[in-house]
Order: C-alpha cells, then structure tokens, then sequence
C-alpha cells in the first residue's frame, strides 16, 4: 500500500531556530534588520504573546514618562509646544510615551522634524514633531539614509519606500528622521535591553499555549505507536515524518485527538501510554523558572513591585518601598534621562531653555497604614494634596468652610524705595480644618488597596 495511506505520524520534530538580530546587506538597497529582516516583527509578536512580558514593558513605561512633560523653568514657549507638537493635535507627551514604548520593545526609536520653510542654521525653527515606528524604518547600504515601508515582507522587488534624511543639527530644514539605536546595539540596529530573556519569554508564550490548547482538544496523547506492517524505506520514513511535522508539531496542536488508519487486511498499529511522572509538579517549576528568567531579563530586582507575590516571602511597606526606590534609581531614572536627553538635543537650537523634565509618580507612603496617626496628624487638606499628588484627586481645594487660616499680603497704597507696592500682612481667618474620621480614612485606605490590586500584571 503506498505510504501516503499509512497513518502519518512520526515523534520526530524539527529543530527550532530563534531568529537572529544580524544585519545583511540585500539587493534591495537596504540593510536587513536580522537575517530575514523581520526581527522587529518577531519581537512585536513575542511582546502582544507573553503577559508578563508585555506587563513589564508597559509599567516601565509608565514609570519612565511618570506624570508627564514639563519645563523646569516654566519657559511658556516649551510649555505650549508640550500642550500640542504637531497638527494632529498630539501632544509632546503622546509623542514621548509611542517612543519610550518601542525603546522598552526594540532598545530604539525615532522622530520625525519637520522643519519651518523660513528655517535656518542662524534661526532654526520646528514646525512639528512626530513619533515614527522604528520598526518600519530601515538604513540603506552606506547607513546615509533612511528608508521607511509600511511592509517590509512583500520582498525587495515590490518594497515601496519613503527615503529620509538623517537628522543633522548643522542643517534644519525640510524634513529630518532622528533615529536612536540604543546603548547595547553593535552595529546599527537596536537590540531590546532584555535579550537575555527572550528564551524564557518564548517558553512563556508556550506555556500558556499548551494549556490553552489542552483545554480546549481534550486530553494529552502521551502515547507510542509502533506499526506492525513492515518498516519503510528511508524515502517514505521522511514523507511520515514531514507530514506529521505540518499536522501536529508545535504547542498548538497538543492534546488533539490522534486518528490512525491501519491497512484492511494487516495488523494495526500498537498504541502504548508513555508515562509522565510528575507532570503537574514539572510544570510548575518550569513556569516559576520562566517568569524568574523574565524579570531578571528586565533587571527586576524584586517582582512585588509589579504586582507579583513571591512565595515564601512576606509583603511589608518597607521593602516595598526600598525595593521600588531601588528600581527607580537603577533603571527608571537612567531610561528617562536618555528620553529627555534625546529631546532636549533636538529643542535646544530653537529654545534659549530647552530643559524637558518628568513629573514622577510617587509610590502610596506607608504612613497610610496607620489610621491613628492620620487621624492625630493629619488634615484634609494634607491628606487631599498627597492624594493630588498620588494621582487619586484632581484638586486640593476643600468645600466651602473646611479651609485652613490663610495667610495674605494686602497693599498699604504706598511704595517702597524701589518703586514696588509695600503691603503688610493680613491673616485671614475661616473655620479650621476638619479632621477626617477612623472610618472615612478606612475608605480612604480599602480604595488604594483595591486600585493596587487592580495594577497587578500576574
């Protein structure tokens, strides 16, 4: 009976081979960005497949663009260009937050500048400012240019592309692509900071993938098969392999239902369970290992501050504290003054006081975990302005006759020697702040404890 009417199936599986960051030279003019030039795809689908990773990558991105933009000085012209950056109406935090994204994704990205038609070198002046997908965007063969194509996959003869120039503080005008690469790229391409997990990350995927399939086909075919209708020959050996290659290897198809057809007059083939000892308990420790590896990969020193309980370890306010502090000098602030220094480079020319800063987000004080000392302590409007500050209130201001004494300069209608208006003090008196009671500070509390449960990733 021909072999293609034999039961196709085979344990052999291919070997898998993790896509590359290599940079090749191709005939389209372009340097590939890894051997296939689909690198930046392959990290997009490993970053939308893992939920931790995807998690991590999203929190340090939160963390690094904090509260958003502002000007340390106040420059009202930085201020305004913060408010809006170009004509679709984004503002520079929209365009700094895409860009800290593909950084956290790739290790790199780009901007856009468009420059004013009356720009110069004496008088520089940008009219718009724009986040570029990095993915899209690779460099010709002497790293001169830059090419950028909607789709990289349609091959080099039917590739359309858009070619720019690099950006070059010498020349500011017409259009202009800043392209940053990272701090751990060799050659022109950024590789992402958490290379070193990408196995794990890729076992993650698999993980979830296994048991989402099992789940849904059944059960899981531990099983042997021996046929017992001769051996075939080496050709029709790899025509079963190959076929069962296509139809049942990889995550996906685990525990789909086997079918097997024996020839009419022949023995059937001998099915025997392969025992799986400890299965559960394997899986288990594997998936541990995995998201250890993860985070590790992301220089998480402790993964409590993402939401993660760690067993065998007790939660304390203290070491959360300590260990969030040490993960924003270690990694946040580092991530963030690269960001800002990148955009201020590209402000400085045509703002005297280009100095972009990020309003930090504060981790919840562990004096929210004494009642009695609020109550003793505290008045609603200190606790309304730490709650302001936390990103729980939008203003500090108290209803009507629950404002604290108020201190204020009135005018005398004479003038100091100077010239200045002389006032004097006036102090303003309203009915004293009220305390807040044990009970709405007990609401107060449940409500942060439920919103911090809700930020958990795993």
């Amino acid at each position: 009976m021909p072999v293609k009417n034999r039961v196709q199936f085979s344990i052999a599986q291919p070997s898998y081979v993790r896509p590359g960051v290599a940079e090749i030279k191709t005939s389209g003019g372009f340097q590939s960005y890894g051997k296939d030039n689909a690198y930046p795809d392959y990290l997009l689908n490993i970053y939308f497949g893992s939920s931790q990773h995807q998690g991590i990558i999203q929190r340090k991105v939160d963390e690094i663009i904090g509260n958003g933009l502002i000007s340390a000085s106040q420059n009202p012209e930085l201020t305004k260009f913060i408010e809006k950056c170009n004509n679709r109406g984004e503002s520079l935090n929209d365009v700094a937050r895409k860009c800290e994204n593909d950084k956290e994704i790739f290790g790199g990205f780009a901007i856009q500048i468009i420059y004013s038609k009356g720009s110069t070198k004496e008088s520089p002046e940008i009219a718009e400012l724009y986040y570029v997908d990095i993915a899209k965007l690779r460099w010709n063969i002497d790293y001169t240019k830059l090419l950028y194509c909607k789709n990289w996959n349609k091959g080099a003869t039917n590739l359309k592309t858009i070619k720019y120039n690099v950006y070059d503080p010498n020349d500011p005008t017409g259009t202009k692509i800043y392209y940053f690469s990272g701090t751990m790229t060799r050659d022109w391409y950024p590789i992402p900071a958490y290379i070193g997990s990408i196995p794990a990350i890729e076992t993650a995927i698999d993980i979830a993938n296994f048991n989402q399939n099992t789940l849904r086909n059944g059960f899981f075919p531990s099983i042997s098969i021996t046929f017992n209708d001769g051996e075939p020959t080496e050709d029709e050996k790899g025509y079963i392999e190959r076929s069962i290659t296509e139809k049942w290897g990889g995550t996906n198809n685990t525990g789909r239902i086997l079918i097997t057809y024996a020839d009419k007059d022949g023995t059937g083939p001998k099915i025997e369970a392969i025992p799986q000892p400890d299965l559960d308990k394997r899986f288990a420790e594997l998936k541990q290992s995995v998201i250890e590896d993860i985070f590790i990969g992301h220089r998480i020193t402790d993964p409590a501050i993402f939401g993660l309980a760690v067993a065998g370890k007790l939660g304390g306010g203290n070491q959360y504290t300590q260990s969030y502090a040490i993960f924003q000098n270690v990694y946040v602030r580092p991530q963030r003054r690269i960001t800002l220094r990148v955009l201020n480079l590209i402000l400085e020319p045509i703002m005297a006081d280009a100095d972009l800063e990020v309003l930090d987000i504060e981790p919840i004080n562990n004096v929210f975990g004494d009642e009695a000392l609020i109550a003793a302590n505290m008045g609603k409007s200190e606790i309304r302005t730490l709650l302001k500050k936390w990103g729980y209130i939008d203003s500090v201001d108290l209803p009507p006759g629950e404002k604290t004494m108020v201190e204020t300069d009135i005018s005398t209608g004479e003038t100091n020697s100077d010239g200045s208006p002389k006032t004097e003090p006036l102090v303003k008196v309203t009915r004293p702040t009220v305390k807040l009671s044990k009970e709405e500070i007990r609401d107060i509390l449940n409500q942060l404890e439920e919103d911090a449960a809700q930020s958990a990733i795993v």
